[in-house]
């Protein structure tokens, strides 16, 4: 029951799990924790009020997690990407802009991350789906339509993302398409 409780709990700290591990999310820093609940290690240390990492995932490989940290410098507001090992070393930054960059998933094969950037330009929101290459960092925008969520059941060949508008459309875009 113990074990049950824990997944349950994580899972809605927006958990990912992969060979019996668990990181999520808890007070703004990223954790892992066996899929029993022992063995709870912070990955982040966030010292800094204005930044909070949240949206952990494990790589398919189980060896790297991907997370978004939003940062405040004054005024401004921005989300970034960035990847790590498991034990929390070999931080490495993949975004450096001042968009909302956010909701990262994996490719199956591990070497694609998508993700949603939002640009917040006089009271609107424009967001659109993108994928990085990881080895060359180059990013592609996929779509062309506003506030959307990514699924998280990113497959490789597609990506499935809905509007805000309209809570039932469901888009599916090929990721390779020149749309």
């Amino acid at each position: 029951m113990k074990r049950l409780l824990c997944l349950i709990f994580c899972f809605l700290l927006y958990a990912s799990v992969v060979n019996g591990k668990i990181v999520y999310m808890k007070e703004w820093d990223i954790y892992v924790c066996e899929d029993d609940g022992t063995k709870v290690h912070a990955l982040t240390k966030n010292k800094n009020a204005d930044t909070a990492d949240d949206y952990p995932r494990w790589s398919s490989d189980g060896r790297q997690i991907v997370f978004q940290r939003y940062m405040v410098w004054g005024s401004q507001k921005t989300a970034e990407l960035f990847i790590m090992d498991t034990n929390g070393t070999n931080l490495q930054r993949l975004t450096n802009n001042d968009v909302l960059d956010s909701y990262p998933f994996w490719s199956p094969d591990g070497t694609r991350i998508v993700f949603d950037s939002t640009v917040i330009r006089d009271d609107r929101k424009r967001s659109e789906v993108h994928v990085m290459d990881l080895a060359t960092r180059a990013v592609t925008q996929l779509t062309g339509v506003d506030e959307k969520n990514i699924d998280e059941n990113y497959r490789g060949s597609f990506v499935r993302f809905s509007r805000w508008e309209d809570a039932n459309a469901v888009g599916r875009k090929k990721k390779n398409s020149a749309n």
